[in-house]
């Protein structure tokens, strides 16, 4: 096990006491090994990153045909399964993910649905600083937004007011984008100006004909911001 012999002065890695590491595997600065994780290396065949962690009873196996590469400060949830794959940097892969040999995940990172625009901002700058530090240009920087696009605001107001009225998911009201198609784009104007240069959206309603006529206004929306 190589504990980062090219940065001496660089803080050790963190093993938990169950963590097991079989074989010889490369571990940066301050990487994570939580409890009941498992790395398991043939042909010196695993590399984890600076600053990167891999939760409780992960296992993490690398062999010499389908090696495991993980970039830096990379998040692995708790259970994952990360077979012969690279990841890039600045990720996060959720509870219980497979990655099979063969899998590529590139660098990124996305803002989440509950953020309100203030803390969307905050979270975009702190973003886009840490790739700054690491000399990396996002490709994208990307938010989820929970959307309702109506015939005008009076509409959207009607159709999504009482979901929201009623705590949706628990976000703040301002963490979704609701509206007529102009309104929706002065939002989404409003995201690009906070640094996010993509908007995954999640119709927010249930009502499948109101979904298929938000869905169609979308196609407003982004007429509207194309220049943005």
């Amino acid at each position: 096990m190589s504990f980062n012999h090219a940065c001496p002065d660089a803080p050790a890695p963190v093993i938990a006491s169950s963590a097991a590491v079989l074989g010889t595997a490369w571990i940066g600065a301050g990487a994570v090994l939580a409890q009941g994780t498992v790395v398991r290396s043939h042909q010196e065949a695993v590399s984890i990153g600076n600053h990167s962690a891999v939760l409780e009873n992960s296992s993490v196996v690398g062999t010499g045909s389908h090696p495991v590469v993980i970039g830096q400060r990379t998040v692995f949830g708790h259970r994952c399964q990360v077979i012969g794959a690279r990841v890039g940097d600045l990720c996060e892969i959720g509870n219980g993910a497979i990655l099979m040999p063969g899998a590529r995940l590139g660098d990124g990172w996305l803002a989440g649905p509950e953020a309100t625009p203030d803390e969307a901002g905050v979270l975009a700058t702190a973003y886009l600083d840490r790739a700054a530090t690491h000399a990396r240009t996002p490709a994208a920087v990307a938010i989820r937004r929970d959307v309702h696009v109506g015939a005008d605001d009076a509409d959207a107001d009607r159709v999504a007011g009482p979901v929201l009225a009623r705590g949706y998911r628990g976000f703040d009201p301002s963490a979704c984008v609701t509206g007529g198609p102009e309104r929706v784009a002065d939002q989404l104007r409003a995201l690009a100006a906070l640094g996010f240069s993509d908007v995954i959206a999640r119709h927010l309603v249930d009502d499948q004909r109101e979904v298929l006529a938000s869905t169609e206004r979308l196609a407003q929306v982004r007429a509207a911001i194309a220049d943005t």
